[in-house]
This record gives structure tokens, sequence and C-alpha cells, in this order.
């Protein structure tokens, strides 16, 4: 039985070299990313318990637009990963072409909406007016970076389809140090004869990400007219777009931004029902992902390698190959992310060091770190299942298993809990993480279905 499950779940030295091939570039890219975000919070969060709560109501409106994007990103990667297995140029220069037409138009959408409804969306988050206002003067600028957003992360998506991670992760790494360098000198301007922007400091970090998407954006096309590949394009190539290729990505993408904008919306959501407009609260939480973020990446980039590795895969028609990829695939996951729930716990003792906040809400985001932890593993394979899934299109069972989960069991157990019978806050975030084994369970079964297994080319 052990020979059996170890066949099963655990792959030879090439397999986990092609992992951590494609992995390895992503996670490095994230991991600079989460470093940024850390570097942004912990600035902030020099300034106090209030900027903290409102830059991060800002942030979860961000959240809600990237994730979306993703999910857009998400449908043209399909595409792209499986034409690279099949060795199609013109079907993945098409598929890149479609997305970032998608990912650009959707991000001057977002835009409008964010800056027309402002003070209605940030308000879902905080009635503190003095933290409303701040938060909404974040917005204005950091709200400009959506559309640089959409640029990078189609160009991402992209090279990562193709094989060549590597790029973004470079093009993160300037970015990075960047936004840090802008940050410091915005917020605070030292003794380098830098005018900060003190007493509003927390308007610099806006300035400092925007500056950063920017450069970020500019690097990446850039770079796509150096190296020579299928996602080069130019201006005019979007004008020659076969509109089969637009109208196949559409199809699966429109299902997926669809499942990633109401799970968002649906973490968002619990998001408020957690800190119920306390800004203690929001403080509490802000500070907890922004630290748990630093592990996500692992999860993120071990995920899109598998969506990447199985999309090639079918995409040369090695269905039986695929589906033996998967259960390696989620067997590596399961052991990188018990190894990650010590380094979690662990980084819990720097949260009263970096932040200049009081001793509760110190100790509540020590305690909702610890929860978190604990439920890694959950997070990490569940995660895994739904990029399986995605890789070969099943967008039917991704709703089911994400966002219909969510938001008829989730997200109406939480409002029981903390609106209704107003458990505790650790509590009732405990039961709720506890929930998510469900959408596991489900996406266990879903892949033993094998429907998910197509040749979409």
């Amino acid at each position: 039985m052990f020979t059996n499950l170890k066949n099963k779940f655990i792959g030879d030295k090439a397999f986990y070299s092609s992992v951590f091939f494609i992995a390895l570039p992503i996670a490095m890219q994230a991991s600079l990313t989460a470093i940024a975000q850390l570097v942004d919070n912990v600035m902030v969060g020099r300034l106090g318990g209030d900027i903290v709560a409102a830059v991060g109501a800002a942030n979860q409106l961000f959240f809600i637009v990237m994730v979306t994007f993703l999910g857009i990103a998400g449908g043209g990667q399909i595409f792209i990963s499986q034409y690279k297995g099949a060795k199609d140029d013109l079907g993945i220069k098409s598929s890149f072409h479609s997305m970032l037409i998608l990912l650009f138009i959707f991000s001057l959408f977002t835009y409008s909406i964010v800056n027309i409804f402002s003070t209605q969306l940030l308000s879902f988050f905080t009635t503190d007016p003095e933290v409303l206002k701040i938060s909404k003067h974040y917005l204005r600028v950091t709200s400009i970076t959506y559309i640089f957003f959409g640029i990078t992360t189609a160009y991402s998506t992209g090279y990562r389809g193709i094989g060549k991670s590597n790029i973004p992760m470079f093009v993160s790494f300037t970015t990075v140090i960047t936004n840090s360098i802008l940050n410091f000198l915005f917020i605070f301007g030292f003794d380098f004869g830098f005018i900060s922007l003190e007493p509003q400091g927390y308007i610099g970090a806006g300035y400092a990400t925007l500056i950063a998407r920017i450069l970020e954006s500019a690097i990446i096309v850039i770079v796509s007219f150096i190296v020579h590949s299928n996602i080069r394009t130019t201006f005019f190539d979007l004008f020659r777009l076969k509109f089969l290729y637009l109208k196949a990505i559409t199809k699966k993408a429109f299902p997926l931004t669809i499942n990633e904008f109401f799970w968002s919306l649906g973490q968002t959501t619990l998001f408020i029902l957690y800190s119920q407009q306390i800004p203690e609260n929001v403080a509490s939480f802000t500070i907890a992902f922004t630290f748990i973020n630093m592990f996500f990446v692992l999860m993120t980039s071990t995920s899109t390698a598998v969506s990447i590795i199985l999309g090639n895969n079918l995409g040369c028609n090695e269905i039986e190959l695929a589906k033996s990829n998967s259960y390696k695939l989620l067997g590596f996951s399961f052991f990188v992310s018990v190894g990650s729930v010590f380094f979690i716990y662990a980084s819990t003792g720097l949260i009263p060091i970096l932040y200049n906040v009081d001793d509760t809400i110190i100790h509540a985001t020590k305690n909702i770190m610890t929860l978190m932890a604990i439920f890694f593993p959950i997070y990490f394979l569940t995660a895994t299942c739904f990029y399986i899934l995605r890789a070969g299109g099943d967008i039917r069972s991704v709703l089911l298993m994400d966002t219909t989960f969510s938001w008829t069991i989730i997200i109406p157990i939480c409002f029981v809990l903390r609106s209704v019978l107003g458990v505790d806050l650790l509590i009732s975030f405990g039961i709720i993480q506890a929930l998510e084994f469900g959408k596991l369970l489900l996406g266990f079964k879903f892949i033993s279905t094998n429907r998910w297994a197509k040749n979409l080319t």
C-alpha cells in the first residue's frame, strides 16, 4: 500500500526538476512583490493604527481588482500553455493578444468605477470619518496603478505560459527595489535633503507604488522587443487579431473572471464581517495578511507551475501523463505546505518590532496568523486542486468548488456567527477556516472524475 501511495504522489528527480524550473522564478517574483508589500505596510504602519486601517481598506479594493485580473489572465494562460505544448506559435501569439486586450479594457473600466464610487466602496470597510478621508486620498493615487498592473499581468502570464518565468522575475526585482527606496524617501525623507510628504506620509507610499507600477509595465514591454518570443507585440498587431481566438479565450476567461471576482468579493465580505468596521480589527487583519502573503507566494508559484505543466501535457495530447502528474503535484504541495507552518508561526515574533501599533492590535494579529498557520496546508492543497481543474478548462467544477461553496456555506455561516450571534472574532475566524476543508474535499472529488483532462487546442 505504501509503495502504491509513493508511486502515485511522489515523482522522480526529472519531475521535480521541471517543477522547480517553472515554479522557482515565479516564487522569487511573487516573493519580491510580497516583500515590497510588507515594506510598504511596515513603513505606513509607523504612522499609526488609523493610517494602517485606511490603507488596508483601499488595498481591499485593489485585492478584488487584482484577483479579477488574474481570472482574465487565467483564461489566457490555459490556452497559451496548451498551445505551447502543441508547438502552435500562432495560437500562442493570438491567445496573448486576446488576453492583453481584455485586461487593458477591464483595467480602464475598474479605474473609472473605483474613482466614481470611491466613497460608497470604501464605506463598506470603515465608517470612521478620519479613516475614510485618509483612504480616499490614498486610493485617488493608487487606483491609477490598475491600468499598468493590467498590462504587467498580461505580459507576466504570457511569459510564464511559454516557459520564460525568469523575465517577469527580473522585472519585479527592479520595480521592488524602486518601490522600497521611494517609500523610504516619500514617507520619511530622513536626512538626504529629500522632502517627505509628511504629515501625510501615506500619500508618499501611494506615489511610490504608482511610480513603481509604471516602471514595471514599461520595462516588461521594452524587454518583449529585446527577447525574441511570441510575446513580442506591436500596437498594430492587436488590430490583426483573429476573432476565433478572442472568442475562445473569452469563453473560458469570462466564467473564470466571474469566479475570481465573486471569490475576492467573498473574501472582502469576510474581512468586513470579521472587522465590523472597527479600526483596530481592520489594522489587525491588514497586518496579518501582509505577513501571510510572504508564504502565500509558495502557494501561488506552485499552483501556477501546476497549471503550466499540466497545460503543456494536455496540449501535447499526453492525457494520461497529465492525470499522473496531477497527483504528484498534489503530493509536492502537501510537503511544501507542511514545511511552511513553522515559519509562519515564527514570523509572528516580528510584529511588535516592525509596527508602531498598540498591544491590542499586536495580540489579535498574532492570534490570526497562528490560526492561518494551522490551516495553511488546507489552503495550499485547495489552490493546487483549483489550478489542476483550471489547466484543462474545467470551469464548471472551479465555480462549484470556489465561488458557490463560499457564498452558500462559508459567508452565511460567518454572517450568523459575527452579526447575529456576536461570536468572538478569533473563535468565528477559526470556525470559518475549518470550513475550508469542505472545499478541499470537493476539489479531490472533481479531480478524480478526470473531466478536467482535455486538450483544448
